[in-house]
Order: structure tokens, then C-alpha cells, then sequence
């Protein structure tokens, strides 16, 4: 029922927690942001996925994630749940956040070497009922 109803918005970040910063006039690092490789779908309840269906619009999850050097994701927190003081955003927001360690990220790398680093992802899902505004 639920099938392709989440889709990956966004991924931003790439913010090198191993970084103390470069020396004054030292050529500047190349760093290129972790890069999602698989994305696992978050499990809702049946309760929370049918919640879901009933809602007209979208719900919006953001989290932020550490990558580790390995490509490991952990220490996984929701940031934000749209819309706010719904209950299913939040049933959502929490599904995307357990969902997390079955991900693979490609890691972060400074100069082609693998670091830590933190990134920001944004899921959203479509609610199955009809938005009595977009008629």
C-alpha cells in the first residue's frame, strides 16, 4: 500500500568533525560531502502507515546523521517533523531516524581520504488523501 511513497529530498553537509582547521596560508583542502549509496525505507506501524495514507499533503522528516570514516551512519537525531504538532510527522520523522543504520553512505574524504562527518538528510512522504485546497 505504501510502496514508493518516500523519497529522499535532500542530503547536505558533509561538515568534517575531524577538522581542526587549517594552518594560515595552507592550501585549502578538497573536501567532498558523504553520499547516500542505499537508501532503506523507515517501517511504520500499520497505525502510523495508515495515519500517513489519510493525510492530505506531505509530512517532512530532517535528521542529522554521522558518517563515520567506514561509511557507517550513527547518532542518527530528528531535527525537525513537518507539519509540526502532527502526530503522524512525527510517527514518520522517528520511522526515518530507525531506519538510518540500514543505510550505506560512501564517507566523506578530505584530499581522497576517508573522514567523519556530519550531514543533514531530508525525507518527505505523500499523504493518500486529496488536499480539498488543490481543489
Amino acid at each position: 500500500m505504501l510502496a514508493g511513497l518516500f523519497v529522499l529530498c535532500g542530503c547536505g553537509g558533509g561538515d568534517d568533525t575531524a577538522a581542526s582547521g587549517p594552518p594560515k596560508n595552507a592550501p585549502r583542502a578538497r573536501i567532498l560531502p558523504p553520499q547516500v549509496l542505499f537508501q532503506a525505507q523507515p517501517d511504520l506501524s500499520d497505525a502510523d502507515a495508515e495515519a500517513l495514507w489519510a493525510t492530505a499533503g506531505r509530512v517532512r522528516a530532517e535528521l542529522l546523521v554521522n558518517v563515520g570514516r567506514d561509511g557507517v551512519a550513527s547518532n542518527a537525531r530528528v531535527v525537525a517533523a513537518e507539519p509540526k504538532g502532527q502526530p503522524v510527522a512525527q510517527a514518520f520523522a522517528e520511522a526515518v531516524m530507525r531506519s538510518i543504520p540500514r543505510w550505506k553512505f560512501q564517507p566523506a574524504t578530505r584530499d581522497g581520504v576517508p573522514v567523519d562527518a556530519e550531514m543533514t538528510l531530508t525525507m518527505e512522504a505523500e499523504g493518500g488523501a486529496s488536499d480539498p485546497s488543490q481543489h
